[in-house]
């Protein structure tokens, strides 16, 4: 609620499933971070499975997914997504990356684009990922393209992403 207040706006989803006898939560943010920076981020989280109310904890170690991200950012409004930063493939709970500048409509997070890959810990935890990713809205394909936007695709226990408008 404060967040407009101290010029954060950015987009964020949620996207829920049950693995293991925990509820996980990953939750994915991209936007204008304050009135220098901009950027993207990537968190896991869990709770006991069953668990009531929307708290949800920062991944202990053990929960911790390899994964890797980009920022892109359509700067010059002309379709070209040119790569602002990136996280390489490494264990986290958080994957955050931010660079300097601002975004011509602070208020405007669709022009940055999240492509991402996360490896679960098990082809049936990827399973359960891939069917929320679907049930929020993104569209499972075939064949994976860095330029069509909220898709993804599973290969085994990996799922790589696009993504850029579903809220």
């Amino acid at each position: 609620f404060v967040s407009p207040y101290i010029l954060l706006e950015y987009d964020y989803i949620r996207i829920f499933f049950t693995y293991e006898n925990k509820d996980w939560m990953l939750q994915m943010w991209k936007g204008q971070y304050g009135l220098i920076f901009y950027g993207g981020e990537i968190g896991v989280y869990t709770r006991p499975k069953g668990s009531v109310g929307e708290h949800y904890n920062c991944a202990t170690e053990d929960d911790w997914l390899k994964m890797e991200m980009t920022v892109f950012w359509d700067e010059f409004d002309n379709g070209e997504y040119l790569p602002q930063f990136s996280r390489n493939y490494d264990d986290f709970w958080w994957a955050t990356g931010f660079v300097d500048g601002q975004l011509k409509d602070r208020n405007d997070s669709n022009t940055l684009r999240v492509l991402g890959r996360i490896t679960f810990e098990s082809e049936e935890q990827a399973i359960a990922f891939d069917e929320a990713m679907s049930k929020k809205g993104f569209t499972k394909v075939d064949e994976f393209s860095p330029y069509e936007i909220d898709t993804y695709k599973r290969y085994g226990k990996d799922v790589i992403f696009l993504w850029q408008n579903i809220r």
